[in-house]
């Protein structure tokens, strides 16, 4: 069997079998390093008796074939994918009956991105939460009222936050309570220096790239260099 035909094996029976689980439960390692394991010795496998030799990484087979690889996917990596996919619902579909009742039952009245995991939360809700990390590397805010976005912890300028940005390591020289909207007036955020000058205690932030402010609309930010 060709190692094509033996590719096309793998991903239509031995990714797929596991895949209803793993959009539901985060897999034990062990369990996700067998699954991996079989799927490795098939695919080196000559034949019923022999194994065959391992001439590449097993890491660099599971790259997407752009980086060299040819698209199978290693199982801990699909897992964090259907979990994360959950995680993204929860955030961005408010319509669906699934999110309501898990917004109802361990939300309520918390933003999801910044609730903390608590005694007795679910095991599905649980790991839902452990992928909030992997969703915020991506995640840009839109900027409405400002009142659910966290000043410096949540990604409203580029896709970090104004911690990494400005790469301020010592939380203590900030107020981690603010909101976007402690600086909006009139549909326009208040210019550079009265922001610098109300929340920053540190003098050496002064001189870096610090914040936007509303040009023309409250959706458009540019940066600015503080004099």
């Amino acid at each position: 069997m060709s190692k094509a035909s033996t590719t096309v094996l793998i991903q239509s029976h031995l990714e797929s079998l596991p895949a209803h689980t793993m959009q539901c439960f985060q897999l034990p390692s062990a369990v996700a390093t067998n699954i991996d394991r079989v799927s490795r010795e098939f695919f080196w496998k000559k034949n019923n008796t022999e194994k065959g030799l391992l001439l590449v990484a097993w890491d660099k087979i599971c790259q997407p074939k752009q980086n060299g690889g040819i698209g199978l996917r290693k199982t801990v990596a699909v897992n964090r994918a259907y979990q994360s996919k959950l995680a993204w619902k929860i955030l961005t579909n408010q319509d669906s009956i699934w999110v309501r009742i898990m917004r109802k039952k361990y939300l309520r009245h918390h933003d999801f991105l910044n609730t903390q995991i608590k005694q007795g939360d679910s095991v599905v809700w649980t790991n839902i939460m452990k992928c909030r990390e992997l969703i915020r590397q991506g995640l840009i805010r839109t900027v409405g009222d400002g009142t659910n976005i966290s000043f410096w912890q949540d990604n409203w300028i580029e896709n970090k936050n104004l911690l990494d940005l400005l790469e301020i390591e010592d939380d203590d020289t900030v107020d981690l309570e603010l909101k976007v909207s402690d600086f909006i007036e009139d549909n326009n955020l208040i210019s550079g220096m009265d922001i610098s000058s109300t929340f920053i205690y540190g003098t050496t932030i002064l001189s870096k790239k610090l914040l936007a402010y509303l040009s023309q609309s409250p959706k458009r930010l540019v940066l600015l260099e503080l004099e």
